[in-house]
């Protein structure tokens, strides 16, 4: 799974730290982060570390990150911040179309998707139908606004605010990933 925003040193680092949570460093997924025009080799921003701290995740060592091929080509599931990096990410690397959704598209989709059957043999593939499933009903998602705000450079309420935006959506996502997990141990 990778998280995608645009310098990596904010939105998309604290997603993945808090999907790592939720997860437990669950041995068949692995979990990334990039920046489309990341601040490569820049340590994660000072508010979004502490809320990261604060929410449970671990943010030792977190560095942006530029996205590159390995990256795309790695990822069953993409998740980027907002609906213009979706559409960079998908002009970009138009094999990653079918497999990148908006944060906040994804969990609504998640949310609203029927339990697969145990459909596979191992977890990665168990977590591929799911993504397969979720990018053929991509229709259902409603959401008015499927943007989280770039909180770089701006308060420390806008930080706060994405902060929770993203725990929610990331815990979402978690509750229907380890269901899925579940499904085939």
């Amino acid at each position: 799974m990778l998280f995608v925003c645009t310098g990596n040193i904010c939105r998309s680092p604290l997603a993945e730290q808090l999907l790592r949570r939720d997860l437990g460093g669950h041995p068949d997924v692995i979990v990334a982060s990039a920046g489309l025009r990341a601040m490569s080799g820049s340590p994660m921003d000072a508010h979004p570390t502490e809320i990261s701290r604060r929410l449970g995740g671990d943010p030792t060592g977190a560095v942006g990150k530029q996205l590159h091929d390995r990256f795309v080509d790695g990822a069953d599931l993409i998740l980027v911040m907002t609906v213009a990096q979706l559409g960079e990410l998908t002009r970009d690397y138009p094999r990653a179309t079918r497999k990148a959704f908006t944060l906040l598209q994804f969990a609504e989709l998640v949310e609203t998707l029927a339990p697969l059957p145990p459909v596979a043999q191992t977890v990665p593939e168990q977590l591929r139908e799911l993504v397969s499933l979720a990018s053929q009903s991509r229709f259902r998602v409603s959401s008015a606004n499927p943007d989280i705000a770039d909180p770089y450079k701006q308060s420390a309420q806008l930080h706060e605010d994405v902060g929770a935006t993203i725990d929610r959506a990331v815990r979402t996502v978690s509750a229907r990933l380890r269901a899925e997990i579940s499904a085939v141990a």
